[in-house]
């Protein structure tokens, strides 16, 4: 089971704290992940490798299952777009429209500012954006470095490109989450079932029991 953090956060915060890999252990499955690069200091090498990087702990034992929240859950979409045979089934947390480029940004519900965050920049005061600058000020956090995750080259997932994501997705996201809704991202999956979490946004979905349940359910089917 590859689990995969979110931007600004780690696989400890993510995935150990909210219980995640305590109860994968449980159901018998072999928990693998690591922290993104430039989420643990810089990287020499630099971060076009980022999405093999997030792969390559659970590269012999493929095809696996994964989970990925957020900027996690963009890394599995791309891997399995390059090559859908690395992987059985597919959860995706936090990962909508308007983040894939299938929608517009609500003006409601704007997308935070996460660059200018970095740079001192933003100037926004909604809550999402709030929750950002805590974690790129964090002890552990490295501005330059997560300024380079941002930065390095990115081929953006076309209509193309989620065609070919043969497997069985599950895509979660919170009703009140900044990267909703998911309807157009589940229609263009060939194989994509929706939950939505109810009075959820986005930084609250990793430590939803109803997102862990779907999650697990959905997981454990053969």
């Amino acid at each position: 089971m590859l689990l995969v953090h979110g931007f600004g956060s780690s696989f400890a915060n993510d995935w150990r704290r909210n219980g995640w890999v305590d109860v994968l252990a449980d159901l018998g499955r072999t928990v693998v992940g690591r922290d993104l690069l430039g989420h643990a200091g810089p990287a020499p090498g630099g971060y076009e490798g980022l999405e093999e990087h997030a792969f390559s702990s659970a590269a012999g034992l493929v095809p696996v299952d994964a989970i990925g929240f957020s900027m996690g859950g963009l890394i599995l979409l791309r891997l399995a777009a390059d090559d859908p045979s690395r992987f059985r089934r597919l959860v995706i947390l936090g990962v909508g429209d308007t983040v894939t480029g299938l929608a517009e940004p609500d003006p409601a519900r704007p997308l935070p500012d996460v660059m200018g965050t970095l740079d001192g920049t933003a100037t926004a005061a909604d809550p999402a954006s709030e929750v950002f600058r805590r974690l790129v000020s964090a002890p552990r956090a490295d501005r330059g470095a997560l300024a380079g995750v941002l930065r390095r080259p990115q081929r953006p997932l076309t209509p193309v490109d989620l065609s070919r994501i043969t497997n069985p997705t599950l895509l979660v996201i919170g009703e009140d989450d900044f990267a909703g809704p998911a309807t157009r991202l589940a229609e263009r999956l060939p194989d994509a079932s929706l939950v939505v979490l109810p009075r959820t946004d986005h930084f609250a979905t990793p430590s939803s029991m109803k997102a862990m349940n779907a999650a697990l359910a959905f997981i454990e089917q053969s």
